[in-house]
């Protein structure tokens, strides 16, 4: 993944102008009329609704409708301007309440922003996970460990910032490991210097959970693939409250809360940087150099994140360039190619699905199991 800041400090500026712009509501529906794309509230105000809030709204209609199955009858409502007949009447006839999480006008490196609905979100989400106070968690850990663990020479490698995620890649140079291998027809022994990493992934607007994970840096080529989770925390709280403008008054509990995350953030990181860990790591990887993988079973080994035919053929161009065609080789072939991807969400899915076949366990279920067409 590539990262979109030069540092943390640059990507919490970003962050911290976003969050000052940022408002949380919560409002019963029949408080609630969408016309145009657009949400109104019976307080005034209104927001353009962006794609995800859409997305989302459409998840609530279908409860709501008892619709099963997939389909795009949101989108052809949509289409064909029918959307707010069917959805106004039925914000007026249900009893609950949904948080929505908006965003005032904000101008961002010269171009003006208007209002808009970011997400549409249960009233029992949790909002002390965002990731301005996740930030205060981080950055405070992070330092502490390069005070007190300098031997470890942790660098951060990638901060980015999506519509709907956050993420944060460090690895540790001081635990470098290197694997000794041979590829192809190649009798020359290859290295490869390799380093633990961790990932840091948050959505404060209800697309994943708060997420650590355990991953591997490769030097040669910068790539990092993303393995076990380390700590996994869900965005879900108690109900909350709203006042006479759906305004939720802003509360030091969640800092108070990111006081606490900062500790348990600083023994993850602490756990995981050790010499132990790092052999692990070697010992893991040079088990996936031992394991044949066949061109035609690319799909098979990537179906938790199904690959498009151009994916598969860069993939398999990769393994070939290289003349590694292990288990290992099918790894680098994915975060090689994942670099060419513009989405960073869809980056981070293909470097997670490259850490999951580090795993020989993860490997083997797949090789036994066919491959899910739709």
């Amino acid at each position: 993944m590539k990262s979109d800041f030069n540092s943390l400090r640059d990507l919490y500026k970003r962050v911290n102008n976003l969050s000052e712009a940022q408002q949380d509501k919560v409002a019963p529906t029949k408080a609630m009329q969408i016309k145009n794309d657009t949400m109104y509230l019976s307080d005034g105000s209104d927001y353009k609704m962006s794609d995800l809030s859409h997305s989302q709204l459409a998840g609530w209609l279908k409860t709501e409708l008892g619709v099963t199955g997939r389909g795009n009858w949101y989108n052809g409502l949509r289409r064909h301007g029918l959307l707010e007949d069917v959805v106004n009447p039925m914000f007026d006839k249900s009893k609950r309440k949904q948080l929505l999480r908006v965003r005032n006008p904000i101008t961002l490196d010269g171009v003006e922003h208007g209002s808009t609905l970011r997400a549409l979100l249960s009233d029992s989400y949790n909002a002390s996970l965002d990731n301005i106070f996740l930030l205060h968690a981080i950055i405070p850990a992070l330092t502490k460990l390069i005070n007190e663990r300098p031997e470890v020479d942790m660098d951060v490698k990638v901060g980015v910032l999506t519509e709907t995620n956050m993420y944060i890649q460090v690895f540790f140079g001081g635990l470098q490991r290197e694997i000794h291998r041979q590829a192809g027809h190649d009798t020359n022994t290859k290295i490869d210097v390799v380093a633990p990493s961790l990932t840091f992934r948050n959505s404060e607007v209800g697309v994943g959970s708060l997420d650590i994970r355990f991953g591997v840096f490769r030097h040669v080529c910068s790539n990092m693939l993303i393995a076990q989770p380390l700590m996994k925390q869900a965005h879900r709280g108690a109900k909350l409250q709203s006042h006479t403008n759906y305004k939720i008054y802003s509360d030091d509990t969640n800092r108070k809360r990111m006081i606490a995350k900062q500790g348990e953030i600083y023994d993850t990181v602490i756990d995981m940087t050790t010499d132990a860990t790092a052999d692990k790591m070697a010992s893991m990887i040079s088990d996936a150099t031992a394991d044949e993988v066949r061109v035609d079973e690319i799909q098979t080994y990537t179906q938790r994140c199904p690959l498009n035919a151009d994916e598969l053929k860069q993939v398999e161009y990769n393994m070939v360039r290289v003349d590694d065609f292990s288990r290992w080789g099918l790894i680098n072939g994915l975060t090689s190619m994942s670099q060419d991807i513009t989405s960073k969400d869809r980056q981070y899915d293909i470097e997670r699905c490259a850490g999951d076949l580090l795993d020989k366990q993860v490997f083997e279920t797949l090789k036994k199991s066919p491959v899910l067409t739709a």
